[in-house]
């Protein structure tokens, strides 16, 4: 199962690449199942280069219905539709009994806006989109052009905040709003934690 790395991030004091587990350590995490928190024991799994904001966590049983969704970002175009999953401030739908009764996530839909490298030659997207707290470690989702099949081309790190100043009857006010742009990491950072295990 893949997740976000910041997930794992220690207190707020400490610097800001501060994790509270090593690549290789065993966790305590809950999940929720049958409406109610449930208690795993799993082994959690991260990249070699620590500003790669993807986790990989081992469980000992599957978590929902494997699909056959092909994870390479390969084909994908600036300008097309993705579709991002994830549970915004910890909502989610009702699945009945489609999904052996865990939640479906919810889907949102954005654009392929730019791909970039980061210092660690790490493969970085950016998507035009309204995301929320939530959707961090959720994957994105894209069809390539003339194929049927959905492939998963990204992981959601989260969105970038705009702050802004507004005046009042009051005084001058601070704000921080979601500018739209989503952050990612190509998937095949996710494919090399997999292999180094």
């Amino acid at each position: 199962m893949a997740t976000a790395r910041h997930l794992f991030k220690a207190d707020s004091d400490k610097p800001s690449y501060s994790f509270n587990v090593n690549h290789g350590d065993a966790v305590n995490l809950s999940i929720f199942h049958n409406n109610q928190w449930k208690k795993i024991k799993c082994t959690v799994y991260f990249n070699e280069h620590v500003d790669i904001d993807i986790a990989v966590l081992e469980i000992p049983f599957d978590i929902s219905p494997r699909y056959a969704l092909v994870p390479n970002s390969h084909g994908l175009l600036l300008g097309q539709s993705v579709y991002f999953l994830g549970y915004p401030f910890q909502m989610f739908g009702d699945a009945f009994n489609l999904n052996r009764s865990f939640p479906f996530p919810f889907v949102k839909q954005a654009i392929c806006s730019a791909c970039t490298k980061g210092d660690n030659e790490e493969v970085i997207f950016f998507f035009d989109g309204h995301n929320n707290p939530g959707f961090s470690g959720g994957p994105v989702v894209f069809k390539e052009r003339n194929k049927g099949d959905f492939k998963i081309c990204s992981v959601i790190r989260g969105y970038i905040p705009q702050e802004g100043k507004i005046k009042t009857n009051q005084g001058v006010a601070n704000y921080t709003e979601n500018s739209g742009i989503i952050v990612s990491y190509d998937i095949k950072h996710l494919n090399e934690i997999i292999e180094s295990i």
